[in-house]
């Protein structure tokens, strides 16, 4: 999971590089695009700066299997919520 602070992130990309890993995944929430944009903004430069090539999955879309602590896509498109036998609403989107 990346960190909001682009310091704390330049240090952990230091050490990733020291270890000699070649690539570094950055595991993307929703709410990473939507209120928390600065890790999607510098860790690709900040891994670059490290000789590391920068990856990303988009980790828990629609809160299929963890990821954020909510879904924004969920809340503006109710009808793409999981539902249940009893017609009921699970609180993960469908995949």
């Amino acid at each position: 999971m990346g960190h909001h602070n682009p310091r704390h992130v330049k240090i952990d990309l230091k050490d990733i590089k020291a270890l000699g890993c070649d690539d570094v995944m950055l595991a993307a929430q929703e709410n990473d695009f939507v209120y928390m944009t600065g890790t999607i903004d510098f860790f690709p430069k900040l891994a670059r700066e490290q000789g590391l090539r920068p990856l990303a999955i988009f980790w828990g879309a629609v809160n299929y299997f963890g990821g954020g602590k909510s879904s924004q896509f969920l809340l503006k498109h109710p009808q793409a919520h999981q539902v249940n036998q009893d017609g009921s609403y699970n609180q993960a989107g469908c995949a």
